[in-house]
């Protein structure tokens, strides 16, 4: 999804939405770039308008086929940007280490938010993820500030969440990050209050580039974005 197209830009970044999100939730965001960036929105298999093609249900397959998409769209003369928020923060890591060492493509940026680094045992999904009942998984994502409540308490709305959800858990318990050092600066951003990712869990991902590297912490939970979206996504449009 690209919700502003800018035919004349110098930058392009692609965003990778989080467990059970789809693209639309981040459309919001293209606004809030500079004239020169443009927005474009990964949007997984199983949702939004791609909801007639089967959920993937492991990382490796999800990140190739991320990979050869951004690699189509990139194209070879613009710097590019990969963003990720929570399950996407894997996805545009796997994206970047197979466009850097597949591709040979030169990456500008890669920008993981709020997820712990890669080896860290703390913020990553539970195993009893896969036996949530309903009302359960309906508390955890009430509980990460990402949804409204009152929608997930709509059978209709519920019917079509809780599958993709469930569905994303189960791929992470079954994903193993490698701490493979990628080429690209690499920008990691976390709420100071995150109930599942804290401070000192993201910031192991400076172990993940040999380029440069930033920590940003900033005030609210796992969607800490939510409040001061203008300032945050101009902020992750930054190079270290």
């Amino acid at each position: 999804m690209v919700p502003r197209p800018r035919p004349d830009a110098r930058q392009r970044m692609f965003l990778f939405p989080h467990a059970g999100g789809g693209a639309n939730y981040y459309r919001a965001w293209a606004a809030h770039l500079p004239t020169h960036v443009e927005l474009r929105i990964v949007q997984y298999p199983g949702r939004e308008h791609r909801m007639a093609e089967p959920l993937v249900p492991d990382m490796a397959t999800l990140a190739g086929a991320a990979a050869d998409a951004v690699a189509r769209a990139a194209g070879p003369a613009l710097p590019t940007t990969l963003v990720g928020h929570s399950m996407g923060a894997s996805v545009a890591y796997e994206v970047a280490r197979l466009l850097e060492d597949d591709f040979g493509a030169r990456l500008a940026h890669l920008v993981v938010s709020g997820r712990s680094a890669p080896g860290s045992r703390i913020g990553q999904v539970p195993s009893r993820t896969g036996s949530l009942t309903d009302d359960e998984l309906r508390a955890d994502l009430a509980g990460e500030g990402g949804t409204d409540p009152r929608l997930l308490d709509t059978p209709d709305v519920r019917a079509v969440i809780f599958p993709i959800v469930r569905n994303d858990y189960r791929l992470l318990q079954r994903y193993t990050a490698r701490p493979v050092p990628l080429r690209c600066d690499l920008t990691a951003v976390v709420g100071d209050s995150d109930p599942w990712v804290p401070v000192h869990a993201a910031r192991p991902w400076e172990r993940c580039t040999t380029g440069r590297f930033r920590l940003h912490v900033q005030p609210g939970g796992h969607f800490y974005f939510r409040t001061r979206l203008a300032d945050i996504v101009g902020l992750l449009a930054e190079r270290p």
